[in-house]
């Protein structure tokens, strides 16, 4: 999951990764004797790099995913997954390479050259398009996508179901330069994070209407442009399979097949440990523990922009925002963020920022008096808000109701899990807060509720792979009707989205961080999100795996993914 179809934020099934967290007890693992990683902006990517020529050609690389996906438009509402993001980057065209600091370049096989300038007083991005990049129909790779890709995302039509307008719903026009491979893209209003848009390329002729971006992508690919093609997508076996495209104008590659499997991430571990998988997230101290005694194995940790948190909905009693901010500070995230590094290699850090990780440029603990465990002053403020318990530790009632409020949990969820989840639920009914944990099938977790707003609170992850803060403006601005664009929960952040719209066209990366910062304290004032702690990027690898791991924020190279000769 570290490259994203466009640089927005992308949420994680709280089955995953480091989300399946160990039990609150000691330790077993004689890795709680030895120090820990600490995972910094020098630490932040392991993938055993290897030149081309050291790494054999042929073979097949069998991965998993949690999730069985029906939707790979990225763009398109329910496409917003992690999991889409991992089988489609071998196939599909990347405007910008990163690496594991987020700097951007290029990506040449697609791109020759993107640059920002002036022209009669507007910003215009011109992107050069490398002429051999064609689709797998042998349309070439044209300015045509990129209108197509504006229209859909910027003109606020509705019957497009958009995962995020940011930056496209500021373009003016797009059109061809000196031929059709020139892309001229002029923008109504300046912004310093302009690298956000255009991130992974769609064919126009498959998302230029409402039905096509809507439906066209349902459990298939109808067009690649990339060093690997669809070879199947197998529904009854939750597998799909991809093979090397023979039209590929770039590298060769080098695998003969890269096979992905959606399996919950227990039978993930044991495909594993089954010599099934050739690598696997071993994002908690069991999972650790258990791969580790596979032979062949390393561990490749690195640091990417992964934040777990607890989400809000503004449904139920979680509509007051009193009673959110009682939550916030009711729950110790430290306590949280404690679970999962029990019997780990690498710390986990909390955070005190919904838009920086703790090792990023930028970062400030905006969080002042929430997430600090503080049953008093949640008591207080829930005493103010009209819920009253006559003694403490009670259940807090308001005109004769209780205070309730649901919290989502996967029926997959690990016991790790679990525990986390009874302490948040401790925690809460210290103040006065009975949460009432609810299991949901997994693979209705997503599409039944949370992309449809339909929960109270619920704990999963968000990724990103830049850092830059317009891929986290869709999960703060203001619902409009159905369109949630990424604000699962619908809670409004008064003087959120303007602050943050002040943000985004900046003049100065300087002036950008200090608005964020505005922005940031809002949020934690609105009861929008909780964040309890970055999640590092933990994967078991057989050794013999080249160029693939943990890469942080940095973008894979699958023409160079193989195996070491």
């Amino acid at each position: 999951m570290r490259n994203t179809t466009r640089a927005a934020a992308f949420v994680v099934a709280a089955v995953t990764g480091s989300m399946l967290l160990t039990a609150c007890g000691g330790s077993t693992d004689d890795s709680a004797d030895k120090p820990k990683k600490q995972v910094t902006a020098d630490h932040a990517s392991e993938i055993n790099p290897q030149p081309a020529d050291k790494v054999k050609q042929g073979g097949q690389l069998r991965l998993s995913v949690a999730n069985w996906i029906t939707q790979f438009n990225g763009n398109q509402v329910q496409g917003g997954l992690g999991d889409r993001t991992t089988m489609t980057k071998p196939m599909l065209p990347s405007v910008w390479d990163v690496d594991a600091q987020g700097a951007f370049t290029p990506d040449k096989d697609y791109i020759e050259s993107a640059v920002s300038g002036d022209k009669g007083g507007k910003q215009v991005l011109t992107y050069k398009i490398n002429p051999k990049a064609k689709w797998s129909d042998g349309t070439a790779l044209s300015y045509r996508d990129f209108e197509a890709m504006w229209k859909a995302n910027g003109l606020g039509d509705e019957k497009y179901l958009i995962v995020d307008p940011t930056g496209y719903e500021d373009i003016e026009s797009v059109k061809a330069g000196a031929n059709d491979q020139e892309v001229v893209v002029t923008m109504k209003k300046q912004t310093s994070q302009w690298q956000a848009m255009f991130w992974q390329l769609l064919p126009a002729k498959f998302i230029d209407t409402p039905e096509k971006f809507n439906k066209a992508w349902v459990e298939k690919v109808p067009a690649t442009a990339g060093p690997y093609k669809v070879g199947s997508i197998d529904k009854a076996s939750q597998t799909v399979t991809l093979v090397p495209d023979e039209k590929w104008w770039g590298e060769k590659p080098k695998l003969d097949k890269i096979i992905f499997r959606a399996l919950d991430r227990v039978a993930a571990v044991d495909a594993y440990l089954n010599r099934e998988l050739d690598a696997v997230s071993a994002g908690n101290a069991d999972y650790y523990k258990r791969t580790k005694k596979t032979p062949g194995t390393e561990f490749r940790i690195g640091a990417p922009w992964d934040m777990t948190h607890i989400v809000f909905g503004a449904n139920g009693n979680m509509a007051d925002v009193k009673v959110r901010q009682a939550i916030q500070l009711a729950i110790n995230t430290k306590t949280l963020a404690d679970i999962p590094a029990n019997g780990m290699p690498v710390d986990y850090k909390t955070l005190g920022n919904h838009f920086y990780m703790g090792n990023q440029k930028g970062y400030q603990d905006n969080s002042g008096k929430y997430g600090k465990g503080d049953i008093a002053a949640a008591g207080k403020v829930l005493d103010e808000a009209g819920w009253k318990a006559k003694n403490p530790g009670e259940i807090r009632t308001k005109d004769g109701k209780p205070l309730v409020v649901n919290f989502l949990e996967t029926a997959g969820a690990s016991a790790t899990i679990k525990s986390q989840d009874a302490a948040s639920q401790a925690m809460l009914k210290q103040a006065g807060i009975d949460m009432k944990i609810n299991n949901v099938p997994e693979n209705d977790y997503f599409d039944k509720y949370i992309t449809a707003g339909n929960f109270e609170m619920v704990s999963y992850r968000s990724t990103s792979y830049t850092g830059l803060a317009s891929d986290f403006f869709a999960s703060y601005r203001d619902p409009k009707g159905k369109q949630l664009f990424q604000n699962n929960g619908k809670i409004v952040t008064p003087g959120g989205e303007a602050k943050f719209r002040e943000a985004l066209t900046a003049k100065t990366p300087e002036e950008a961080v200090k608005l964020q910062q505005e922005v940031d304290k809002l949020v934690w004032d609105a009861g929008h999100t909780l964040p309890t702690y970055q999640t590092p990027a933990v994967w078991a690898v057989q050794k013999k795996v080249a160029n693939y791991g943990s890469p942080g924020m940095a973008s894979v190279d699958w023409t160079k993914v193989g195996f070491m000769k």
